[in-house]
């Protein structure tokens, strides 16, 4: 049965009559028959597996007229529910030759759908995956871009729920997971609303993958640092005519400290636009970081307070403690010009007496440590006087 059936009801109309228990039209004459799809899923289903099946025999040209119709922009809801209920009968044909097919799904516009239709897609993508792990990785691909989109609380909630599902129902997805969430973390000059997004989806996916907390938040802050960086020469250019001399050798250092030059590089060349952003972008990276800084705050409040009024639950404040611990370690006080970041750590710390002596010692013992590099233990030292 060739696919060309689907292109025009009207243009069919007498094969239907001809064939009557094989095609049952619409009771009415609305747009489905102009997008030419039949009702039952059973028969287009059928259809969806024989243009795959021609697809490997060299003939393309059925399966070529599907993908052409689930990649069109204004596909209608009641459209695609019926192509989705069909795809799910065939997703165990769809192999790798099928990926423009796939690809046209992923693209669907379906995380705005009604709850009917969003059930659909959730059912088609966790049968697909289920049956073909090799599209595991393009469909987490797929979920994890639309935190990159600036949309609502409903489309966010329809995304987790289908990557929830897909989680659950595949159990090495989650390895794959955390790599496509860092992978596709916005890069740091992105706008701060994309960035804020992004954060806060994580934060969400940490609530029903709870084994991914601490990597999650390991990722964040790391994120966090590289644009912490770019913030202190800020003060550098505000302090710069005031005291050039002083401005001159802080950029010496820092050149020095980022890029090693050779012999014959120039003064110039340290101070390119590449080592010192404009003055726009600079405050454009601080409010960024406020951002973000914010966004962690509400999660470590949200993590690590319970009930209405507020009780502390002290087992997961020290775990997260004991997280951003190991962050300040590993990532802070190796980051060279990283000064805001840390605070992190000091607002956690405050909530418990003890977490701020296990800071204040933890400082400390890096400090009198002599095996310490000294620009760590300097660091370590001049953190103390900030709590």
């Amino acid at each position: 049965m060739r696919i060309a059936v689907l292109i025009s009801y009207k243009m069919e109309k007498g094969a239907v009559k001809k064939s009557p228990k094989k095609y049952e039209p619409p009771s009415d004459t609305s747009s489905d028959d102009e997008n030419g799809v039949l009702r039952g899923p059973l028969i287009l289903g059928k259809m969806i597996a024989d243009s795959v099946q021609r697809k490997r025999e060299g003939q393309p040209a059925d399966y070529n007229a599907i993908v052409e119709q689930l990649s069109a922009g204004d596909i209608k809801p009641v459209i695609m529910g019926r192509w989705l209920k069909a795809l799910r009968l065939c997703v165990s044909h769809f192999t790798k030759e099928c990926d423009t097919l796939v690809g046209a799904t992923f693209n669907l516009p379906w995380a705005s759908q009604e709850a009917e239709l969003v059930n659909d897609y959730v059912s088609y993508v966790t049968d697909l995956v289920s049956a073909q792990t090799s599209y595991l990785k393009s469909c987490l691909h797929m979920l994890v871009k639309h935190f990159h989109k600036i949309s609502n609380d409903y489309v966010y909630l329809n995304v987790h729920q289908c990557m929830k599902t897909v989680c659950e129902l595949v159990p090495n997805s989650l390895a794959m997971l955390m790599s496509m969430l860092s992978e596709l973390f916005p890069f740091k000059y992105r706008p701060s609303s994309q960035q804020e997004v992004y954060v806060k989806n994580l934060f969400i996916v940490t609530d029903y993958v709870p084994s991914l907390r601490d990597a999650i938040i390991h990722l964040i802050v790391s994120q966090m640092i590289k644009i912490d960086v770019e913030i202190p020469h800020l003060e550098e250019e505000e302090d710069s005519g005031s005291d050039d001399d002083t401005a001159h050798s802080n950029e010496a250092m820092f050149h020095c400290e980022t890029e090693p030059s050779s012999p014959n590089s120039s003064l110039n060349s340290a101070l390119s636009p590449y080592h010192y952003p404009s003055q726009p972008m600079l405050n454009e990276m601080a409010d960024k970081l406020d951002v973000m800084m914010i966004a962690v705050y509400e999660y470590l409040h949200r993590v690590t307070h319970t009930g209405a009024n507020g009780t502390i639950n002290k087992e997961t404040l020290v775990e997260i403690f004991h997280v951003l611990l190991h962050i300040f370690e590993s990532c802070i006080l190796s980051t060279y010009q990283s000064s805001h970041v840390q605070f992190l750590l000091f607002q956690l710390s405050s909530h418990d007496q003890m977490l701020q002596q296990l800071f204040l010692d933890f400082l400390w013992n890096k400090f009198v440590n002599v095996s310490v590099p000294g620009k760590d233990r300097i660091f370590c030292y001049s953190t103390l006087f900030c709590i």
